[in-house]
């Protein structure tokens, strides 16, 4: 199907574009990054080892964080109870990334 655009609107359409493809595959990398991140630090758990790098420690972070948002999405999976386990880890957790920040 042709659409009529002028030079200007098919510039316009085209920069746009370009940013939306570059931005597109900055947030696929990032997601790439952080399924290695993730599935190392389910490794590591699943081999009862709790000595974790930084960037785990960050997702980990990440993750205690928005137990919340999560347990919107899935209460099933995610009770008040789980959730509540989950955020007794949060000052260690914090304790750890400000460890590793200074």
């Amino acid at each position: 199907m042709k659409i009529e655009m002028t030079p200007e609107q098919m510039q316009m359409v085209q920069t746009f574009m370009e940013l939306q493809a570059t931005h597109s595959a900055r947030q696929a990398a990032e997601a790439r990054a952080q399924e290695a991140i993730a599935s190392g630090l389910a490794g590591k758990l699943a081999a009862g080892s709790t000595d974790l790098d930084e960037p785990e420690v960050r997702l980990l972070l990440t993750f205690v964080q928005n137990i919340d948002v999560l347990r919107g999405v899935n209460p099933a999976i995610w009770t008040e109870d789980g959730a509540a386990r989950l955020r007794e880890l949060q000052p260690k957790i914090v304790a750890a990334k400000t460890k590793l920040d200074n």
